[in-house]
């Protein structure tokens, strides 16, 4: 497999961004999640590789042009972003919901904000399973 240039890079990064959600069509790999597993966009690395952290628990990354995969859209691309970035200073523990909200607020994270008013329930069983 060949690197991407920087343009190509941008465009699969562009395309592919943290929170959006993909579902397998097929990979070759002894260890690939069955088809039709739902995963959400994590990033693109260096390498064109696109992070996808799957429903199964696996992290396995999916090669644009050899994996076949779909994404998916569901309204809560924001919210799922914005929480993944929240989760990835470290700086709290996702189950604090204050906690949560302040750093929220300081980031001008209003999807996640507004989600939160409304859907404290929805957004733990988000942080326990990745799913809304």
């Amino acid at each position: 497999m060949r690197q991407p240039t920087e343009k190509e890079l941008a465009m699969l990064r562009n395309s592919y961004q943290p929170g959006s959600l993909v579902v397998l069509d097929s990979m070759e790999d002894r260890q690939a999640p069955p088809p039709g597993t739902q995963g959400i966009v994590m990033g693109v690395d260096d390498v064109g590789s696109i992070m996808v952290q799957w429903e199964t628990g696996s992290t396995l990354s999916l090669i644009p042009g050899v994996d076949s995969f779909h994404t998916k859209t569901d309204g809560m691309e924001e919210v799922r972003k914005e929480i993944l970035l929240i989760r990835n200073t470290g700086r709290t523990n996702m189950f604090d919901i204050p906690a949560v909200k302040a750093i929220a607020r300081e980031l001008d994270f209003t999807s996640l904000l507004d989600f939160l008013k409304r859907n404290r329930e929805k957004y733990i069983h988000f942080i326990f399973t990745g799913k809304f």
